[in-house]
């Protein structure tokens, strides 16, 4: 019996030990695979089949040598490893495979009287066998985890291990061929059961080798390593062989020639289910790396990669407020998908970088940490990335827009909230002071409504017959707008809406003490705000007097000449009951502006109004039109309403003379009116029959006093 004394991971000492086994110990010698084993010849007769989802099967067959390996993807859909339990020992394969419902089995230790195996062996987490020592390596799976432990290393099974079998010798470390040359059962050809695992332990390699025949004669430990180095494993250990050398599939049996001439019956055995759905129980992967770079009132941002995915950007978790589980942490998934040419030459991958902004809600001064953690593609372990956690300390944001540039826009409902994926993390703890400060604008829309033109690929939010265009990529991420939700329309439907303002590059959220929660965002388009109107409460009938309107803009557009006219509103596109058809445009437009008018700004309408000939009052509206179809009375635009800006005059028979005013020369007072006392008749002016000159009225010489009316004393 070959016995293991001493051992260091680049050397080994072997010496002679006779013990009572069933089958001595192997130890590998390097040598260079004859054509029997694996040259050419043998390469040519290879066939390869996938007799399950996740498991390929290699069979090498030559004139001297039968071999059968599976080749196991661990990650996988539904595979998963399945041991031997201590109820199901002393069994043949088949029997093993057709217990436990397994896809493919091979046999597993070597074992003593009662079929109890020579070292550890476990099934869900059920330990049996025999104490480990440094004469058995194990192979051992459990939740995410495949491993080969080498033979010299003895310690007791670890928590994370469900599923073990145990073999002799290690033959294939690191890489490296483990040197047994001093042992003549590694040196001699016999029937193999062996099992390798990849370098990233997400493929197993599970092969059989027949001998003890004149042409399948086996192979020795060091082409058994061989073997395993050609098909890509890093590690490998050789199970119990010789007669109990046995590979079954399902559906198949067993397809080698076991060297006894039938099955053996043996203590343990290796199960592999490849269910083709569900999880990959024992896809083993390496734990994401990465960098939480930097922490400010702009960004969180660093880098992050799993490198059992290099080339696949994998997802940060981002925790302000503490470490993951800590009640009150605002946390953010997202996926690091950003270049960063800095890394491309280290990660041999460019896009696995991170970068987003704060939460609003907890820029409020006071100190908060933050953890980042990249996470495992694979499902399994997740890492926190160095430099993780950092310290956030930032003060109230400051809104985007002053209260004089924008509006407080009302989020109607929670339903809304949802529908445009809003975060309460991102609402700005601002104070009912600064809330107070914004104007309402009108409510924001129930969900978004994204529009873009046939044959055109720029975006526009749209509400209320107003067209807003997204700015691009990053304003779709920021709003977490989805491009599946963009309705195409024809390109003179799109041209129809008014072109208002940029839609925000991200929303800002504000609320006080209070329920309500409103966005920032700019003031309607075509909102006006009354500065002064002097429109006189009386006018005689059919009388004319000029009037004038100023009107601040309040919206966000310029108000532009050509474009924009002050109207009748009441009812739009009627008449107005003061139209001077002498001086409006028409009696359905009512002025329209000489400069361009820019937000803030001050617009002076002049024009005259004309009172009907008939009637005791008239009532006119103005508002404001753009370009003929938008009126600032239409929903969303803020006003003034179509009733906003309405005036009722009384109308007057006669139109009396005040006291003070004079009649200037060649003016003729008619019939029927009065010149009140200081008021002076000038030169050359008729007073008609029937009008009083009151007292202390001068008549100037050449004015003529008709018959019937009455000069006072003194007059």
């Amino acid at each position: 019996k070959v016995v293991a004394a001493a051992h260091t991971r680049g050397r080994q000492e072997d010496v002679m030990e006779p013990r009572n086994r069933s089958l001595q110990a192997l130890v590998i010698c390097l040598v260079v695979l004859s054509g029997a084993s694996s040259g050419s010849a043998a390469r040519a007769a290879d066939s390869w089949s996938t007799p399950f989802p996740g498991v390929s099967r290699l069979h090498r067959v030559t004139s001297t040598q039968n071999i059968n390996v599976l080749v196991v993807d661990l990650c996988a859909a539904g595979v998963e490893m399945r041991a031997t339990a201590s109820s199901e020992k002393g069994r043949t394969v088949s029997s093993f495979g057709a217990l436990t419902g397994v896809h493919a089995a091979v046999n597993g230790d070597f074992f003593a009287s009662g079929y109890t195996p020579e070292s550890l062996a476990m099934h869900a987490g059920s330990l049996w066998g025999t104490a480990d020592d440094q004469w058995r390596g194990q192979l051992a799976f459990g939740s995410g985890r495949a491993e080969l432990v080498e033979h010299w290393a003895v310690s007791p099974p670890e928590a994370w291990m469900r599923e073990i079998v145990s073999g002799y010798p290690t033959i294939l470390h690191g890489g490296a061929i483990i040197d047994h040359s001093g042992n003549s059962d590694c040196t001699t050809r016999h029937p193999r059961t062996f099992v390798g695992l990849s370098p990233n332990k997400r493929t197993l390699y599970v092969a059989v080798a027949d001998g003890r025949t004149t042409t399948r004669i086996g192979l020795t430990c060091a082409e058994e390593a061989q073997l395993m180095l050609e098909l890509g494993a890093h590690w490998a250990l050789n199970f119990d062989g010789g007669g109990s050398t046995t590979m079954w599939l399902s559906g198949t049996g067993v397809i080698n020639f076991p060297s006894d001439g039938s099955q053996r019956v043996v203590a343990n055995h290796l199960g592999i289910f490849a269910r083709g759905v569900g999880a990959a129980a024992n896809c083993t992967d390496t734990l994401p790396r990465g960098s939480l770079d930097g922490v400010d009132c702009t960004s969180i941002r660093g880098w992050t990669q799993d490198a059992d995915t290099p080339t696949v950007s994998n997802r940060v978790h981002i925790y302000v407020g503490g470490p993951f589980g800590t009640p009150g942490a605002a946390g953010y998934s997202l996926l690091a998908d950003q270049p960063r040419s800095d890394l491309c030459s280290v990660l041999g991958s460019c896009n696995h970088a991170f970068s987003v902004r704060p939460p609003r809600s907890r820029m409020d001064g006071v100190e908060r940490a933050v953890h980042a953690y990249g996470i495992n593609t694979g499902g399994g372990v997740n890492a926190e990335l160095a430099n993780s956690p950092r310290t956030l300390l930032c003060a109230p944001p400051e809104p985007p827009l002053s209260p004089e540039e924008g509006d407080r826009r009302r989020v109607p409902s929670s339903e809304a909230f949802a529908a445009w994926a809003f975060d309460a993390r991102d609402i700005a703890p601002v104070g009912d002071a600064v809330v107070g400060q914004y104007p309402d604008g009108p409510e924001l829309s129930a969900s978004p409504l994204l529009v873009r033109a046939d044959g055109d690929q720029t975006l526009y939010v749209v509400e209320h017959r107003v067209r807003r265009r997204l700015s691009g990529a990053s304003a779709m991420t920021a709003w977490k707008l989805d491009d599946a939700a963009v309705e195409t329309r024809a390109v003179a439907e799109v041209d129809a809406l008014l072109a208002g303002v940029p839609w925000p590059e991200e929303p800002f959220l504000v609320q006080g003490t209070g329920p309500d929660i409103y966005l920032i965002d700019a003031a309607p388009p075509l909102r006006a705000e009354l500065v002064s109107f002097d429109l006189p409460e009386q006018l005689s009938r059919g009388e004319a007097r000029e009037v004038t309107l100023v009107l601040r803009n309040r919206g966000s557009l310029p108000w532009e000449p050509g474009r924009l006219a002050l109207a009748p509103s009441g009812p739009r596109d009627a008449e107005s009951a003061l139209c001077d058809a002498a001086t409006w445009p028409s009696c359905t437009r009512t002025a329209t502006l000489a400069t361009t008018v820019a937000p803030g700004q001050e617009a002076t309408f002049l024009f005259v109004v004309r009172a009907p000939e008939v009637g005791d009052a008239a009532t006119a509206c103005f508002a404001l039109v753009l370009d003929g179809s938008f009126w600032s009375g239409d929903p969303g635009q803020g006003g003034p309403a179509d009733d906003g800006l309405c005036r009722t005059v009384e109308l007057t028979s006669g139109g009396g003379i005040a006291d003070g005013d004079d009649v200037a020369e060649g003016d003729d007072v008619a019939g029927g009116d009065d010149v009140a006392g200081g008021d002076d008749v000038a030169g050359g002016d008729d007073v008609a029959g029937g009008d009083d000159v009151a007292g202390g009225d001068d008549v100037a010489a050449g004015d003529d006093v008709a018959g019937g009316d009455d000069v006072a004393s003194g007059d």
